[in-house]
């Protein structure tokens, strides 16, 4: 059995939450694996996900050894372990796997978003805005972009900053219209005593401005991508 194959029988697992046998095949993947460590004399073994992480990777790091591909997307397999344990709620164990996951690929918002959900999950709601502002740097589609949105929109929420809260949801449309963004801003509304509404597209630049948040895909990422 191939990697993709065990991959994709862990992925029904997952489906079906049958997390602790899912756990076990991706340890057991990540342990058949020949490459053990990110680094050795000559090469790095950075496992992305898609040819646009190795740009944005090589972009900003300028490596100096070759890049060579384990067969096995250690990455990925550390990922899927984080977001297993995140599901069981053993948090602190999630964010070890996610931080490995980290190691084999720095760039992937990703991972970056599950290991802030983590430390979201634990109430360290601080070290959760690090991280969501981190992954911006990263951010390369439209459905990353939105959740950045709705992530600070969240964090902003719970600290009852609601007119930015509002205008966060509100932007994170304009990538992807969520339900999940709808019911926010009624959330927000209904704190507010009022009827939700959209914030205008003057409030979102003025707001973003003053909390000094970017607006839109960040123009390095763009560059690459272009």
């Amino acid at each position: 059995m191939d990697y993709k194959e065990k991959i994709t029988r862990v992925e029904e697992k997952i489906k079906n939450k049958a997390y602790e046998s899912a756990e076990q095949d991706l340890l057991q993947i990540i342990n058949d694996e020949e490459i053990k460590s990110v680094e050795d004399e000559n090469n790095t073994h950075y496992t992305f996900y898609n040819y646009v992480e190795t740009l944005i990777f090589y972009n900003k790091y300028r490596p100096t050894k070759k890049l060579q591909q384990p067969n096995t997307n250690i990455a990925d397999a550390y990922m899927m372990l984080g977001f297993i344990n995140s599901e069981t709620k053993n948090f602190g164990k999630a964010i070890e796997y996610l931080n490995k996951a980290s190691e084999w690929n720095p760039v992937s918002p990703q991972i970056i978003f599950e290991r802030a959900f983590a430390y979201r999950s634990i109430g360290d709601i601080e070290r959760y805005k690090a991280e969501i502002e981190k992954a911006y740097q990263f951010i390369y589609t439209s459905s990353f972009m939105a959740r950045y949105y709705r992530e600070l929109g969240f964090y902003y929420t719970t600290k009852k900053i609601y007119d930015l809260a509002n205008a966060l949801y509100t932007y994170s449309r304009s990538f992807v219209d969520t339900e999940l963004a709808k019911n926010e801003l009624m959330y927000i509304a209904k704190q507010e005593n009022r009827e939700p509404r959209f914030s205008t597209r003057e409030e979102v630049d003025k707001l973003f401005t003053d909390y000094n948040i970017p607006l839109g895909i960040n123009d390095n990422v763009v560059q690459i991508i272009f």
